[in-house]
């Protein structure tokens, strides 16, 4: 799955800060993993720390990890929920005999 993601102002956010207004670039990569509080530990341990922790609409956990300076990206850990999980089958379906004629449809 390409999540394309755009900030529509210039307030903080972890989008901001990797890019000003008008850049672009990958941001991020997402993982699974089995616990968000011992991935996070790990990371922390290997030097990289969290640049956001929040909650997603749907009620996942997720953080972002700047791993830039490794990287050059950063990288989402979320634990792969029901709900998430629910969303990822959304987009597989979505995609299932897609002919390209349109690129952005309601699904």
């Amino acid at each position: 799955m390409l999540e394309l993601v755009q900030q529509e102002d210039d307030g903080p956010s972890p989008f901001r800060d990797m890019y000003e207004p008008g850049q672009e670039g990958i941001h991020h990569v997402a993982c699974f993993v089995d616990s968000l509080a011992e991935t996070v530990n790990l990371y922390d341990e290997l030097g990289y720390s969290v640049a956001t922790r929040a909650k997603a609409k749907l009620g996942t956990e997720f953080s972002f990890i700047d791993t830039t300076s490794l990287l050059g990206h950063m990288v989402e850990i979320y634990v792969p929920d029901e709900n998430m999980m629910g969303f990822y089958d959304l987009v597989k379906d979505a995609s299932t005999n897609w002919n390209g004629s349109s690129i952005f449809r309601n699904v």
